[in-house]
């Protein structure tokens, strides 16, 4: 999409209230635009953003491996999923104003519970965001 047709579409969703908006992670949506006041209340994560599997993959986690004593999974895998996950999030939370929810669709977010400041685990997502708007 070309950076005209993107920002008119951002406009039109940030002037439309109840409007969806989809996008990738690391994309110019998730990570580039800034969505002020309420034009943005959720984000939806579906599933973990882990790195692409392949050959320039393994040896990043490799050479992480060998230079930081086994922590290559941490360092080439985690930790770039981790930073896309936390960029997508910061696009609902600007300011200390800011309400906003973000879901994380993958049972595997717990792992990331240190790093990921107030992530609650539920069984209930539907009742959970009915609650969490309406307080």
């Amino acid at each position: 999409m070309k950076q005209e047709e993107l920002m008119n579409t951002v406009e039109s969703f940030k002037s439309d209230s109840g409007s969806v908006l989809a996008g990738v992670m690391g994309g110019r949506l998730a990570e580039g635009i800034d969505y002020p006041d309420t034009s943005l209340e959720m984000a939806i994560i579906v599933g973990i953003p882990y790195p692409a599997p392949g050959v320039r993959q393994e040896a990043l986690q490799h050479y992480f491996d060998v230079c930081f004593h086994g922590k290559g999974w941490e360092y080439a895998v985690e930790s770039p999923a981790l930073r896309k996950m936390l960029q997508a999030a910061g696009r609902v939370i600007r300011s200390e104003n800011d309400k906003g929810m973000v879901i994380i669709t993958d049972g595997r977010a717990g792992k990331f519970a240190d790093s990921i400041p107030d992530l609650e685990l539920s069984n209930d997502i539907v009742g959970d965001v009915e609650n969490f708007f309406e307080a």
